[in-house]
């Protein structure tokens, strides 16, 4: 039996009035939906299920493309919905 290898991209949102240092809006991620949840060990965010050959070969995140891509598909995913929900567009 092997192990679920996850990708997961845990991130706030903030906003900050940039004359006032006020915090103007914040938002952890907001999942567009519960099917990229990771939910073992209580992490909830965008998430996607790889196998085991995406382990990195290197620390250097940079030089791994495949990971890359994938951070920035949930990225591209998630994001838009948690700039919304703060509703700083109105």
């Amino acid at each position: 039996m092997s192990a679920k290898v996850w990708v997961y991209a845990l991130y706030q949102v903030t906003v900050v009035d940039g004359r006032s240092f006020t915090v103007v809006a914040s938002s952890p991620a907001i999942l567009v939906s519960q099917d990229t949840v990771l939910t073992t060990m209580g992490i909830r965010g965008p998430a996607r299920e790889v196998d085991q050959s995406w382990m990195p070969a290197t620390l250097d995140p940079a030089r791994n493309i495949r990971l890359k891509s994938a951070l920035t598909e949930l990225l591209d995913r998630h994001l838009p919905g948690t700039i919304e929900t703060m509703r700083l567009l109105q």
